[in-house]
């Protein structure tokens, strides 16, 4: 009896940690999805609130939109900075539109310092190997 009542209480546990899963889950594509419809509508600084709430519950693609947000100066001030935090999260996740913008940063010393090589390391990331020709000599003049 002792072990059906052990084996109740573990399944209990198990179905209350997975309800808390789906919840964590749930709430964090709900919050990047709210925020996806919102910048349908036009409402951006609201939609950067979500986004970033998203980015911080770990959503990659969230994080590449903040990025995104920061760096055009979408529904806030330009902020490269900032940016840069949100597109470096992104491609370390392997949002390779996050590796491309980070690249692009470095090669710029835009909201980081200028690094030749990290930009270098971003775009072959980010292009699989296969750098484009602009690219080629972007870093080639890189120094």
């Amino acid at each position: 009896m002792r072990l059906f009542t052990l084996s109740m209480k573990t399944s209990a546990l198990c179905s209350i940690s997975m309800l808390v899963l789906c919840m964590a889950l749930t709430a964090r594509a709900g919050d990047f999805e709210s925020a996806e419809a919102l910048a349908a509508q036009g409402a951006h600084a609201s939609a950067l609130v979500l986004y970033r709430k998203a980015a911080a519950r770990g959503h990659p693609l969230a994080n590449h939109r903040a990025g995104t947000y920061y760096i055009e100066g979408i529904g806030t001030d330009q902020n490269a900075v900032e940016a840069a935090g949100y597109f470096l999260a992104g491609a370390r996740a392997g949002v390779e539109d996050s590796m491309v913008y980070l690249a692009r940063l470095y090669l710029l010393g835009k909201g980081l310092p200028r690094d030749c090589e990290r930009a270098r390391y971003w775009i072959t990331r980010a292009t699989r190997g296969t750098l484009p020709h602009e690219w080629k000599i972007e870093l080639d003049a890189c120094s």
